[in-house]
């Protein structure tokens, strides 16, 4: 007899433009000594060609090549969102407020201290960043969309720190919370369901962004692990995104669109872009920037 076809689970749909929303990719415009310094017009360009519909930097109020990368990137519909200080550090709250106000078709979210846990941290790493975090919501609430800070996914006690900013109340000064998750060189999925609960417990259920993540292509390099290939890059880029929006995760920035190491370093190969000098005309795109070129 025929057999009847087994039934397809059910799935919601989701129109494709909204993935496409939800894909970022950090740079580093405010890094005048970086493979950006001078390059502002080019590291555009590769954003645009890329398909990103926002960046990410630490917002530099004196950098005039940030400056000059945000208004370019507006005009192709790229917007930024932009982290405020440094950990630990004096932060003029006013200063940054004011800028992003006057400037405010550039700016899509702004975002708390990037990794304030990272290590060795002091005693009252969470009592600071909670306080930096409301300095933040008293300067900007209801401007732009708020996000928390984002713990540093390999610490060990990244667990309790989560905790200690819940205890702290940290949910109150921010709209989304934020998370980092690199799948160390493993399946885009590795880790990301447990970092996820953590960050959602953390900020009573609100929704959230993960504003880091990606892979190292320093296969060979002297330092470092967890490196893939340039193949397998390509492959597990697009997957991340899409397993990023299968999760429900609001928006996702790639780590990160250029390399920052010529010589092949681990901690300087993380782009989607390679870079052997500063010199525009050596850079050459990896297969992932295409693959998810193709994808967006």
């Amino acid at each position: 007899e025929a057999q009847l076809p087994t039934p397809l689970d059910e799935h919601t749909c989701h129109p494709g433009d909204r993935l496409a929303d939800t894909f970022g990719v950090n740079t580093h415009f405010a890094w005048n000594s970086s493979v950006y310094g001078g390059n502002v017009t080019q590291a555009v360009d590769l954003v645009n060609r890329l398909g990103a519909r926002h960046v990410r930097e630490r917002l530099a109020l004196k950098m005039a090549g940030q400056r000059q990368a945000f208004t370019a990137l507006a005009g192709l519909g790229v917007g930024a969102h932009v982290t405020i200080g440094v950990f630990n550090q004096p932060t003029d709250f006013a200063a940054h407020a004011a800028y992003v106000k006057a400037n405010l078709p550039l700016f899509t979210s702004v975002g708390g201290v990037n990794e304030p846990n990272n290590s060795p941290k002091p005693a009252n790493w969470a009592a600071v960043t909670v306080a930096h975090q409301k300095g933040i919501w008293d300067s900007l609430n209801g401007v732009l969309p708020i996000v928390g800070p984002a713990l540093k996914d390999r610490e060990a006690t990244l667990a309790n720190d989560f905790a200690e900013l819940k205890t702290l109340g940290i949910s109150r000064y921010l709209d989304f919370g934020d998370f980092h998750r690199y799948p160390m060189g493993d399946v885009p999925t590795n880790g990301l369901a447990e970092r996820q609960a953590m960050a959602s417990a953390t900020v009573a259920g609100k929704p959230l962004y993960a504003t880091e993540g990606g892979y190292n292509t320093s296969v060979g390099a002297t330092t470092g692990g967890n490196a893939v290939t340039e193949a397998e890059q390509a492959i597990y880029a697009p997957r991340h995104l899409l397993e990023m929006f299968a999760a429900g995760i609001e928006r996702f920035f790639i780590y990160e669109l250029i390399d920052q190491d010529t010589g092949g370093a681990w901690p300087g190969n993380w782009g989607l872009v390679k870079a052997p000098s500063n010199d525009p005309a050596t850079w050459q795109v990896k297969l992932a920037f295409s693959a998810l070129a193709t994808l967006i």
